[in-house]
């Protein structure tokens, strides 16, 4: 009797989860010190805060993004690609 064990595919996500966890964390880590940063002249007020957490936002995707971008070509999914 011959058995013929199939190859289980693995996806990018699963292969690279611990990289993409570790990116994400390090553009958390850069938005929150861009939010910490903006008390720096010892104010508190709704205004700096909102303004503070938007900046943090955009930091922190813009860090995320960057890591992205130099991935696409290993997240690409191409109609040809048949391995």
């Amino acid at each position: 009797m011959c058995v013929i064990m199939e190859k289980k595919q693995v996806s990018p996500f699963q292969k690279n989860r611990n990289e993409i966890l570790y990116n994400f964390i390090n553009a958390g880590i850069a938005g929150a010190l861009v939010f910490v940063g903006a008390f720096a002249d010892g104010e508190i007020t709704s205004t700096g805060v909102c303004a503070a957490l938007v900046a943090a936002v955009v930091v922190g995707l813009t860090k995320f993004r960057d890591y992205w971008t130099g991935q696409a070509e290993e997240y690409k999914c191409s109609i040809l690609s048949f391995y």
